[in-house]
C-alpha cells in the first residue's frame, strides 16, 4: 500500500462494532464518544450516523462534531475546567449539558450559558481510587449545595459525573445514593449519572450506580482502538548477537496487536523496534514474533487494533470503510 508512514488507517466497521459492543454491555446507557481519543472526521461521521452522542473537552473538538451535523442535545461538554470562550461556543452550538466541579465554574457557566444543564463532577474517594482520578472533582458532601447554587443561578441541575474506575466500586454507589438523597431534600432531582472514560477490559459501572437516574457513559479509547491500524515502514533489518531486529519508523504501544506485512513466505523469529533513541519502544524482546524472512527496507508492517493514538505520531491518516 502506498502512502507516507507512520500513519493510522481507521477501520470504520470495527469502530462501529465496538460501539455496538459497549451498548450491549450497558443496554440502559446513552453512550457518548470521547472525541479526544481520535477526532478523525470520517470516524466522527460514522459514530454520528450510528446515533452515538459525543463528549467534547475543547472548542476544537466541539467544532469537529458540529461539522458532522450533530445537534447540541447530543453533545456533552465534560471538562470541569473550561475557558469562558469554550463554554460560550458550546452554548452557542446548542449544548445543554456541562460538567462542573466548583462554584467559580458554575458562576461562569451561568453568565455564558444561561439555562444550561449542570452535572457536578464528584471527587473520587477510597483506597481503590487511583491518585490521577482525584485531579478534578467536588467533595460529595458539597455536591448537593453546588447543584442548588446552579439552580439559583438560573442553570438546570441535572446530576453527577464520576470517573469510570471509581464508578465500578460499591463506594461510588453509596456516595451517589447519598448525594441523590441530599439533593432530593433540597428539591433537586438527580436525573443523570454520567460515567467518564469507560475503557475496554476495565470494570463497567457497578450495578445500581444510576439507581432511578438515567445513565450516561463516555468512552474514547475502547471505541476508537479496535478500528485503529498503525501502518509503519521497515527502516532496516539487522542481525545482532543472534537475534533478528526489524527497525520501523513507527510502532504500536502494546504487543496486544495483530501484525500483517506486505511479504509472505517462510518466517523467522524477530524483535520489533521503533524510532526512539530510548529502548522503551521495543516489542517482542522477551518472546520474538514470527515475521517473513523476506522482509526488507520499505516494506509495510500493519498493527491491527493498535489503538486510537499510535506510539509514533502519524503524519498521514487514511480512513477505510
Amino acid at each position: 500500500m502506498s502512502g507516507l508512514t507512520p500513519r493510522v488507517d481507521v477501520d470504520l466497521t470495527r469502530a462501529v462494532e465496538a460501539l455496538g459492543g459497549l451498548r450491549d454491555a450497558c443496554p440502559d446507557a446513552v453512550v457518548h464518544y470521547r472525541v479526544a481519543a481520535n477526532d478523525s472526521p470520517r470516524l466522527l461521521t460514522a459514530f454520528a450516523e450510528a446515533g452515538c452522542a459525543f463528549d467534547v473537552r475543547s472548542a476544537e473538538e466541539l467544532r469537529a462534531v458540529v461539522r458532522r451535523g450533530v445537534a447540541g442535545d447530543r453533545i456533552l461538554s465534560s471538562h470541569p475546567v473550561s475557558t469562558r470562550a469554550a463554554l460560550a461556543q458550546a452554548a452557542g452550538a446548542g449544548v445543554r449539558g456541562f460538567v462542573v466541579d466548583s462554584p467559580a465554574e458554575v458562576a461562569e457557566l451561568a453568565e455564558v450559558a444561561p439555562g444550561g444543564g449542570v452535572l457536578v463532577r464528584l471527587l473520587a474517594s477510597g483506597s481503590r481510587c487511583p491518585s490521577e482520578r482525584r485531579k478534578f472533582g467536588c467533595p460529595a458532601d458539597l455536591a448537593p449545595d453546588l447543584l442548588l447554587r446552579a439552580a439559583s443561578c438560573g442553570l438546570q441541575p441535572r446530576g453527577v459525573s464520576v470517573p469510570a474506575g471509581w464508578a465500578a466500586t460499591e463506594v461510588a454507589v453509596r456516595t451517589v445514593d447519598e448525594v441523590r438523597a441530599r439533593a432530593a431534600a433540597l428539591g433537586i432531582d438527580l436525573a443523570v449519572v454520567h460515567v467518564d472514560d469507560v475503557r475496554a477490559g476495565a470494570a463497567l459501572p457497578a450495578r445500581g450506580l444510576a439507581g432511578s437516574s438515567a445513565l450516561w457513559v463516555s468512552a474514547g479509547h475502547s471505541l476508537a482502538a479496535p478500528g485503529g491500524v498503525l501502518v509503519a515502514s521497515v527502516v532496516a533489518v539487522v542481525e545482532r548477537a543472534g537475534r533478528r531486529w526489524v527497525h520501523l519508523d513507527g510502532i504500536a504501544a502494546t504487543e496486544s496487536v495483530e501484525i500483517r506485512t506486505t511479504r509472505s513466505g517462510p518466517v523467522v523469529p524477530s524483535v520489533l523496534a521503533g524510532p526512539a533513541d530510548a529502548g522503551d519502544d521495543v516489542l517482542f524482546a522477551a518472546h520474538a514474533v514470527a515475521l517473513p524472512a523476506a522482509l526488507r527496507e520499505g516494506d509495510h508492517v500493519r498493527f491491527t487494533h493498535a489503538g486510537p493514538r499510535p506510539w509514533s505520531r502519524p503524519i498521514e491518516e487514511r480512513v477505510t470503510a
